[in-house]
């Protein structure tokens, strides 16, 4: 499943620059279309057995909702390494999507005045960095220390991302996005194994649910502080400060006893 995703990664960013680069932006644009379209049409193959049963109300719904809203919460209470780890990513993510998805498009094309097909390349880059360690990493039968394991991966991807700010080419920039997203592969692959073996199956999506919800809420205020510090004290500044502080609240949560025990 991974390697799907980064395999997309991979191809699309360079493709993407490729073509904006040597034709136009409207071609770009074009080509994501009829990628859509070729999506959509194959979706409608797909064979879904239909269930035939009554039409909920809205206070079945409801009811539904919140009884699987308690018991995603409550299993959650049970593994502090899933509520500990989807707190600190609430805040982790600020910083890295801040870093990847705010300032590195400013940092390649208005700082570092590299051209259109540098940005494809260096997000490519990233996703050749996840493919490279899924098969190998994701191969192991059993995964041990996985606290130490997981956030060693984010920290190390913290301090890569963090490096960004202090080169000038786009091969040193591809360098560090293969090694940040290698590594962070490695944490997700903890991740998802430890769901998977760890939380019973009748409350996976649940908690599944969760994860997403937890970890992703502050975005939009992560992604307005990222653009706001960097108007204010610069973008190479400000990709200082969030790198630094992903490798805080990295070091900050590896401190913690159910997390360096973490198995």
């Amino acid at each position: 499943m991974q390697v799907s995703q980064e395999f997309a990664r991979l191809v699309g960013p360079t493709l993407g620059g490729i073509t904006v680069g040597y034709i136009s932006i409207g071609a770009g644009l074009g080509l994501d279309a009829v990628m859509l379209c070729v999506s959509a049409i194959m979706l409608m193959f797909l064979k879904i057995p239909r269930v035939d049963h009554e039409p909920p109300n809205s206070h079945s719904i409801l009811r539904g909702f919140l009884h699987d809203l308690v018991g995603g919460l409550l299993e959650l209470r049970k593994h502090s390494w899933l509520w500990i780890t989807i707190s600190a990513f609430a805040l982790i993510n600020i910083a890295s999507t801040g870093l990847t998805a705010i300032l590195l498009p400013w940092l390649i094309t208005v700082h570092l005045h590299l051209p259109d097909t540098s940005y494809g390349l260096v997000n490519s880059a990233a996703g050749l960095g996840a493919i490279v360690v899924a098969p190998f990493f994701g191969r192991k039968k059993a995964h041990r220390r996985r606290g130490y394991t997981a956030y060693g991966g984010i920290i190390l991807n913290a301090v890569a991302l963090l490096f960004l700010a202090l080169v000038h080419s786009t091969i040193e920039l591809m360098r560090l996005m293969v090694l940040a997203n290698g590594v962070i592969m490695i944490f997700m692959l903890v991740w998802e194994s430890s769901l998977q073996e760890l939380v019973p199956a009748e409350t996976y999506g649940r908690v599944a649910s969760l994860d997403l919800f937890g970890s992703w809420t502050l975005l939009p205020f992560g992604n307005v502080v990222s653009g706001w510090l960097a108007t204010k004290i610069g973008g190479v500044q400000t990709m200082l400060i969030e790198g630094t502080f992903m490798i805080c609240v990295a070091i900050g949560i590896m401190m913690i006893p159910s997390i360096r025990k973490f198995d």
